[in-house]
């Protein structure tokens, strides 16, 4: 899954990582690796990169 961020995209990439969501920075974007997600975290997922880039 690719998020797509121009603005603040090195900020938001530590702060997935500060909270155990390993994601890589693409050109333009952010890479999450879903396979690498217990599924009881991927039904949750949408609710937390919101809350953490609200947090940024």
């Amino acid at each position: 899954m690719t998020l797509v961020c121009d603005e603040k995209r090195e900020a938001y990439h530590q702060a997935l990582m500060d909270h155990h969501i390993y994601c890589v920075l693409v050109p333009k974007g952010i890479r999450i690796a879903l396979c690498s997600l217990p599924l009881a975290k991927i039904d949750g997922l949408p609710k937390r990169l919101k809350e953490i880039q609200e947090g940024l």
